[in-house]
């Protein structure tokens, strides 16, 4: 057990994007076992003095070499295997390798804040983690951003380079290495020349979908599509969207192929019951189409369809009814109602529910 533990003093590996975490704890173990002082340099690599002996001068030679070793054989085994690998172009020197590791994976100022903000953004409770170990994995980073004391200003332009969409990565990337940081205003400048310098801002998808339904788009490797954020085609034939009426992918409701077209203007034909139960109004869809028939057809034709029985629509009585043949046919006592009517050409007349029957005049 005390094998383990010494082969590899902590439990963090180091995998590039977690080099301040690792560096403390590694720190604070070698202080404890007072090899910190090697690591800094200020314990360097023994030399022979003129008084003293060879056999003792060898000694303190391979003390020293056997705790150097011992340093560095402990960061091979807390790194990933890509990381440690490179350690074989350094003269096996503990503070060369730490220097090293400071200068490629250390971050500082606007980058380290945006690598602690995005960690602790991706951190998850795994399946059997516990609430408590949970907790250990985000104290840490939750110490470093109080350490950090960063301003609200660079607090906001954090949050904005991470919600940017990847095309932009070239500009976030510089901002985050800006020595000074850069202020929020200052920015969002340059972010707003990234977006008209790559032509970013066109027509919202809303605005393709309208279009899709009157032209088609060309297959060109210019087109950029706005719900994969992919080149070479647009959205309405994106091969990731789904439809909302067959749930296919690769195109949208209004090009779907599954989906029968309506036509324009197909009345609904008017049911009649033989028995004279009812009489139901013919609907088309709006806007109406224009008449096929003049009035005295439309007259002939209601002959043909009032029962002998009494079936009428209405429950009321009154002296005259005008009976109205624009857009829909219905029945009404109050002729001002009416925007355009014409007096009809035949008598006709027609029975209530009760029994009495009215006469129609237009």
């Amino acid at each position: 057990m005390e094998k383990i533990e010494v082969s590899q003093p902590i439990s963090m590996i180091l995998d590039g994007t977690n080099y301040s975490l690792w560096s403390q704890r590694i720190k604070s173990f070698l202080i404890g076992r007072k090899l910190w002082r090697i690591v800094t340099g200020d314990n360097p690599k023994p030399e022979k003095d003129v008084m003293e002996t060879q056999a003792k001068f060898l000694d303190r030679l391979d003390d020293w070499d056997s705790k150097n070793h011992q340093i560095i054989t402990w960061f091979c085994n807390t790194s990933t295997p890509s990381i440690h690998i490179q350690f074989i172009d350094f003269e096996t020197m503990t503070k060369e390798i730490w220097d090293f590791l400071a200068l490629r994976y250390k971050t500082s100022g606007l980058a380290q804040y945006y690598q602690l903000f995005t960690t602790l953004n991706s951190l998850k409770q795994e399946v059997g983690q516990s609430i408590n170990e949970f907790l250990a994995l985000i104290q840490p980073i939750w110490n470093q951003l109080q350490q950090a004391e960063i301003s609200k200003d660079h607090l906001h332009l954090i949050q904005v380079l991470m919600a940017l969409r990847p095309e932009y990565e070239s500009v976030r990337a510089a901002l985050l290495h800006r020595d000074p940081l850069p202020s929020l205003d200052a920015a969002v400048k340059e972010i707003l020349f990234e977006e008209t310098r790559l032509g970013l801002v066109n027509s919202a998808p809303s605005s393709e979908v309208a279009l899709a339904t009157t032209q088609s788009w060309p297959k060109s490797a210019s087109h950029h599509c706005k719900n994969c954020r992919k080149m070479g085609h647009s959205f309405v034939n994106c091969p990731t969207i789904e439809c909302r009426y067959c749930h296919e992918r690769g195109h949208i409701v209004q090009s779907c192929p599954n989906k029968r077209s309506r036509p324009k203007s197909t009345p609904k034909s008017a049911s009649v019951s033989n028995t004279g139960s009812s009489v139901a109004a013919a609907v088309s869809d709006w806007p109406p189409p224009s008449p096929m028939f003049n009035m005295s057809d439309l007259e002939a034709i209601i002959k043909q369809v009032i029962p002998t029985q009494p079936t009428a629509l209405s429950v009321t009585s009154g002296n005259q009814w005008f009976f109205d043949s624009g857009c829909c046919n219905h029945m009404t006592p109050n002729l001002s109602l009416l925007s355009n009517s014409s007096p009809s050409l035949h008598s006709l007349r027609i029975q209530t529910a009760n029994g009495s029957s009215m006469s129609v005049t237009h």
